[in-house]
Formats: structure tokens, C-alpha cells, sequence
């Protein structure tokens, strides 16, 4: 009896455990666990950050020779993103943060940011979605995800008040209609993971259906005793 009493407060005490470590992580973390090794362009894990070659490999290359420059030490690109083309004539665009003490090429730095499109940042037209790669996220498929979908893999990390937001809001809204997913309780600074989904509004192009991926991983970037040994260019 003794020992089946000592198993059962046993089970009972790591159980409890497993417990109190699920409620000490944030819905930040929780959100970043979720979508660390879940984020596919075109069949290829995008794990962030990550340094430009990551994309390299996989067949992505600048529209323009701007990888070359020079970032300030913990500085970010700006927010006008750096876009890669691929063989297929698709297009992603990526942005990249510096957390070493010195001045290195931006292509040796890291990518924080990755998105399957923005028309707006570009000043081009719902057309140029053709151009988009494939890609999916916690197995939400692009072209044939639904609203329902969405809210059923990730509801619990939609940022309510940014949804509500765009819903009201006129920019965009004859094309796709923004999902944003993050913590929307962090107060300093922003959230380390976040990631925005849109559907089309678009009658002849997967209406009803997931067409942008927007991806923000921060990771330790932003922790500076992390990178205090000065950059070595290879």
C-alpha cells in the first residue's frame, strides 16, 4: 500500500510540475515554440533567425546587390525590406538585424523577418500575388487554409484589438483581410514572435482562402552579452 501511495504523490508531484512550467511560459514563448520547425516556403523549413545562405541553399538570391552594405551595430534594415527571387520568378522579402559591436555586411547578419508578399511596402498590384511562393505554417496550407482554419490551429494567439483594427480599417481591405498572431500583453518593447496570415479578397484569386504569410522570430538577437565577441568576416 505504502509503495503504490508513494507512486501515486510521485505521478501527482511531476504532474503538478509540468503544470506550473506550462504557466510560467508566456503566450510570447508558447506562440514561439509553436511555430519554431512549423514555418515551410515552398516545402523548405524556415527556421529564425536565420543568415542569409540558410535562404541561399534553398535557391533565393537579392533582386538587388545591396547585401553588401554595411549595418550599424544593433541596428535593424529598414523597414522597407530586402526582396529575394528565386528560379521560379517568386518572391519573398526578408529583413535582417545586427547584434554584433561593430559595423558588418548586412548579408552576414541575421534574418529576423521573413514575408511571402506585401503589396503595399512595393506600391504594386493584387496581380503580383501570382508571384508569391507556396507555404505553410502549423499545417495551414497556403491557397487552401480558411478563416475557420486559421482560428482553429492559432485563435488563442490572435492579438484581438490589431484584428479588430484591421477589420475597420480601409487599407488593404479590397484584397485581403489581416490575421495577426503575438502576445499582445507584452508592455516593454515588442513581442519576440510574431506572425501575420491574410486571405484573399480577391474574387479571382483563392477567394476565401490564405494567401500571406508575414514571420517575425527575434530569438536571443536582442540579448547583447550574447554577441560581445567582436564579428569575424569570413
Amino acid at each position: 500500500m505504502n509503495i503504490r501511495l508513494f507512486f501515486l504523490c510521485t505521478t501527482l508531484f511531476i504532474g503538478w510540475g509540468h503544470h506550473l512550467d506550462a504557466q510560467e511560459k508566456s503566450l510570447d514563448e508558447r506562440l514561439g515554440e509553436f511555430l519554431q520547425a512549423n514555418v515551410y516556403v515552398n516545402n523548405h523549413n524556415i527556421l529564425l533567425p536565420c543568415k542569409f545562405t540558410d535562404l541561399e541553399h534553398v535557391g533565393w538570391s537579392p533582386v538587388e546587390d545591396s547585401l553588401s552594405n554595411e549595418l550599424a551595430p544593433f541596428q535593424f534594415t529598414s523597414k522597407r525590406a530586402i526582396r529575394l527571387v528565386n528560379k521560379d520568378n517568386q518572391y519573398i522579402s526578408v529583413r535582417f538585424y545586427n547584434p554584433y559591436p561593430q559595423p558588418i555586411p548586412i548579408k552576414d547578419c541575421y534574418i529576423f523577418d521573413v514575408r511571402t508578399y506585401d503589396d503595399f511596402e512595393y506600391g504594386i498590384g493584387p496581380e503580383d500575388y501570382h508571384h508569391a511562393p507556396d507555404f505553410e505554417v502549423c499545417g495551414l496550407k497556403s491557397k487552401k487554409a480558411t478563416p475557420q482554419d486559421l482560428m482553429k490551429t492559432l485563435g488563442e494567439f490572435l492579438a484581438h484589438w490589431q484584428f479588430e483594427a484591421y477589420q475597420k480599417s480601409d487599407i488593404g481591405s479590397s484584397y485581403k483581410l489581416n490575421y495577426p498572431f503575438y502576445d499582445e500583453s507584452v508592455e516593454d518593447g515588442e513581442p519576440n514572435n510574431c506572425l501575420y496570415l491574410s486571405i484573399s479578397k480577391i474574387d479571382d484569386y483563392y477567394l476565401g482562402k490564405l494567401i500571406v504569410m508575414h514571420y517575425i522570430c527575434l530569438g536571443d538577437l536582442l540579448q547583447k552579452e550574447k554577441f560581445l565577441v567582436p564579428y569575424k568576416v569570413k
